[in-house]
């Protein structure tokens, strides 16, 4: 009877665990995208390349670390997809801006804010 109830009471604390581990990779999603939304104003509103150089490196981190995510089976390739295609445009926004191009940077800039609708509305 009393291994009966420590199997049934480790099952229960491996249930939460598992549980709350999924929970947690969720918040940090949530917490990463927060960031995302405050680089991505930083360098919307950037007046000159070494004012955009910043946010959009920072940018293309927190991307990269939201590719590292453990997502839902049915919604894995749409988040993978996305995200792929953000580093893509990414990499091209930080070579317009070496290259000191910042009107064309903004309007790549563009490119990274329909991506996001058109993700958030797939999601």
């Amino acid at each position: 009877m009393k291994k009966s109830i420590i199997k049934s009471h480790v099952l229960l604390i491996v249930g939460l665990l598992l549980s709350s581990s999924v929970w947690a990779t969720d918040v940090d999603l949530r917490q990463v995208m927060r960031q995302m939304r405050a680089e991505f104003s930083q360098a919307a509103s950037a007046q000159t390349v070494q004012e955009m150089q910043v946010p959009v490196t920072k940018l293309t981190e927190l991307v990269s670390k939201a590719q590292q995510g453990q997502y839902p089976p049915r919604r894995h390739d749409v988040y993978q997809e996305g995200f792929a295609k953000l580093l893509t445009v990414l990499d091209q926004l930080s070579d317009e801006l070496d290259s000191g191009q910042l009107e064309q940077a903004k309007l790549t800039l563009r490119e990274v804010d329909q991506l996001r609708m058109e993700y958030h509305r797939r999601r």
